[in-house]
């Protein structure tokens, strides 16, 4: 692998997918369905990790990738996979995509290192900046009740986590802390948010929300 994996998971466990770029620039793609395949070639010219989901009850597989000329590109699997489409935008990050129904949030950082936002909701919208001053790649998730939305990065001038939440309008990034050495990642399930990062000694890291933030807890290992 040449990039941070991505992985998409059906919500009753029943099979995973994990795509990251290769050594030739192409995604791979390997499948746990009961057992693991091998990694299978998908095409694409990548510059950046992927980002991928499964939405429509399972029927829907998405990949985004920053590709040829940092445009955002798409490839959708419906029972069989699309081609390659053009979003556009000009990305200096790979790409974070979060999904409620049939509503599609895409996020990266842009030229200006502020992160920008595009929406799929029956067509897609154009580029709008929701600011901050990123230093990685982003990551995004919907609450599962639909009432927020969560965006995580790297950013300010300090490597700290900065947060910001979608609820009707946009809070306005929030720190977090921490000494990040990587991008974060965000999870939630019931109340609770977990966002994990590699801190400076390269240990994985955790800070937890219920109700209140935990604070960094080293969780060990050795990233890179």
């Amino acid at each position: 692998l040449t990039s941070a994996p991505a992985i998409a998971a059906l919500g009753d466990g029943s099979r995973f997918d994990i795509f990251a770029r290769g050594p030739d620039g192409q995604l791979y793609q390997r499948t746990w369905g009961g057992s693991w395949g091998g990694w299978v070639a998908q095409g694409g010219e990548l510059s950046s990790e992927p980002a991928a989901v499964w939405s429509a009850g399972g029927r829907r597989l998405d990949v985004f990738v920053r590709g040829r000329g940092n445009s955002l590109f798409q490839r959708t699997w419906q029972g069989s996979w699309g081609g390659w489409v053009d979003l556009g935008g000009v990305l200096t990050s790979g790409p974070a995509v979060a999904v409620r129904g049939a509503r599609f949030d895409v996020f990266a950082r842009g030229t200006d290192n502020q992160i920008h936002h595009l929406r799929y909701d029956g067509g897609w919208q154009p580029w709008v900046s929701i600011g901050g001053r990123a230093t990685s790649t982003p990551d995004a998730v919907w609450a599962p009740d639909g009432s927020r939305l969560d965006v995580v990065v790297r950013g300010g001038t300090d490597n700290a986590a900065y947060l910001n939440t979608f609820a009707g309008r946009w809070s306005g990034w929030t720190s977090l802390g921490g000494q990040l050495r990587s991008g974060p990642a965000i999870s939630t399930a019931a109340g609770r948010y977990d966002v994990c990062a590699a801190g400076p000694d390269g240990h994985l890291y955790q800070n937890t929300y219920l109700g209140d933030w935990s604070g960094w807890v080293d969780r060990g290992g050795m990233l890179v």
